[in-house]
């Protein structure tokens, strides 16, 4: 075997070397991604219990509805020009 059969089968092997990283490295992007996606679902989901968790409480669930009432109710008077 000569140098040059040497050369192109280090090349060969340099070239498979490469491309296996390369495949290496898109499975660990697509694999990082996924966990991303997983991670963004798991706080969307524990920031609308927490949201969700102060209208467990009955007594907010009230003061809650009658600030949004009376909120209604301002804005009626306010477009009218006064009390009604």
């Amino acid at each position: 075997m000569n140098w040059d059969a040497i050369s192109a089968i280090g090349e060969i092997i340099g070239a498979a070397a490469v491309v296996i990283s390369l495949l290496f490295l898109a499975v660990q992007i697509r694999d990082q991604n996924k966990e991303a996606r997983l991670l963004a679902m798991h706080n969307m989901s524990r920031e609308l219990r927490d949201a969700t968790r102060t209208f467990a409480n009955e007594d907010i669930t009230d003061i809650f509805v009658r600030a949004t009432s009376l909120t209604t109710t301002l804005q009626k008077q306010n477009r009218s020009g006064g009390p009604s």
